[in-house]
């Protein structure tokens, strides 16, 4: 059977166990924290800069959890959420019910469905945002051609995705190798262990060594699932990649930054890391570094429809 990425990540969505932990790594103190929380502060802050009226409508791509969901629907807007999981989109409901309004007015709606084909009107939003979805889409080409389609004339497109050519991506000499690999060979999909037989050595390792530990069971449960639902591919993003899809979905790219330069090694020097982390983000955001945005864990970027 030919591979259908989009089946497989509506299976992967819909399998997957504790999907309730993907808010709560907005709060941890590590790289995953750092590398959601980055990418979303540098999306509202874009929102924010639109100063889009009480009420204006926006639709958010891949909402998953709602984190970000409910702090767009705070600031008053309409919000309209498209993701491909029934279990996100409960756990989005509940975290919208928690939100503080910061203004009255607005409302959200979470609907399950495919970000290649919005069922919406022509010209119908003010502003779209898509945090960390387009990688598990098999015609992200498509999906631009629909962003614009339903935006309003002059209207925003805000979209952050992981970069895999970030600080995090490239601080190993077998994550430099895999990085030359992309350059070299243009591959489509990100090359990751979990894709590979390699997926077996940690589960046997540690079930050899430690059969007891909480580690070991972590393995067993992920060899279970990976098992059960299969490969799921994902798309690897680069600046330059999701710049020239911008371009080819004739849409204007107004600003963009990088967002998050933590690297996963941060453990060795903790202190030292999140300094590094600071700084790297501040000449980023004033471009006191020429391409430090490349670099970013993530890379956001703000376009406008013609």
């Amino acid at each position: 059977m030919k591979y259908d990425q989009n089946r497989q990540a509506v299976k992967k969505w819909n399998e997957e166990k504790d999907l309730d932990r993907w808010e709560k790594h907005y709060s941890e103190d590590n790289y995953n924290g750092n590398r959601l929380r980055r990418r979303e502060e540098k999306v509202l802050e874009y929102l924010d800069s639109l100063k889009l009226p009480q009420g204006a409508d926006v639709l958010e791509l891949g909402y998953g959890a709602g984190m970000t969901s409910a702090k767009i629907y705070a600031r008053g807007y309409n919000l309209v959420g498209i993701d491909i999981s029934n279990k996100l989109r409960d756990i989005a409901v509940k975290n919208c019910q928690k939100a503080t309004t910061i203004n009255a007015g607005g409302n959200y709606e979470f609907l399950i469905g495919n970000a290649e084909r919005l069922d919406f009107p022509d010209n119908h939003f003010d502003c779209v945002v898509g945090l960390g979805f387009l990688q598990y889409l098999q015609f992200p080409e498509a999906c631009f051609k629909e962003v614009k389609r339903v935006l309003k004339p002059n209207a925003h497109f805000i979209l952050a995705q992981r970069n895999i050519y970030g600080v995090s991506s490239v601080d190993g000499p077998l994550k430099w190798i895999r990085s030359l690999f992309y350059l070299t060979t243009g591959r489509r999909y990100e090359l990751r262990w979990q894709d590979t037989p390699l997926f077996y050595i940690p589960y046997l390792s540690s079930a050899v060594l430690s059969p007891a530990s909480s580690k070991a069971k972590l393995y067993q449960e992920s060899l279970r699932q990976h098992k059960r639902i299969g490969l799921v591919r994902k798309n690897a993003w680069s600046f330059g990649r999701l710049r020239r899809l911008f371009q080819q979905g004739q849409l204007d790219i107004v600003r963009y930054d990088g967002a998050g330069y933590l690297t996963k090694k941060r453990a060795l020097f903790p202190a030292l890391a999140q300094k590094i982390d600071a700084l790297l983000q501040s000449a980023s955001d004033d471009k006191r570094i020429p391409g430090i945005h490349k670099l970013g864990n993530s890379v956001v970027f703000l376009a406008q429809k013609r």
